[in-house]
């Protein structure tokens, strides 16, 4: 049996999730959603974090954690590149989805009226 490759595409969310105007948004709210009350800690089993290490993506998503949010948590653990992630680090801060929504939605209609 035979499986189209498209079977095994991952969703990558909205197209302005990886726009540079929106990624500078994100830098400039950098120390707003990393002391955001609604931004978690999570503490990461230290064989998962070995397995995953120099591959912050597929960490986030082994975690369940959408591919638009990649880029958004990468940065908010101070990190350059999924490769940056060493298996020391097995404390995670993850912003709140909806927040990182709600800067996305800001940027739309900021870019709407101009």
């Amino acid at each position: 049996m035979t499986m189209s490759l498209n079977n095994h595409a991952v969703a990558k969310g909205n197209a302005i999730y990886y726009s540079e105007t929106f990624r500078t948004l994100i830098e400039t709210h950098l120390p707003w959603l990393i002391n955001h009350r609604d931004t978690d800690t999570s503490i990461i089993d230290s064989q998962i974090a070995y397995k995953y290490e120099s591959d912050f993506y597929g960490l986030l998503s082994y975690l369940g954690i959408g591919m638009a949010y990649h880029w958004t948590i990468l940065r908010v653990n101070g990190l350059h590149s999924p490769s940056d992630y060493l298996a020391s680090n097995v404390s995670l801060k993850l912003p709140n989805t909806v927040e990182i929504d709600r800067l996305k939605t800001l940027h739309t209609l900021n870019h709407k009226m101009n």
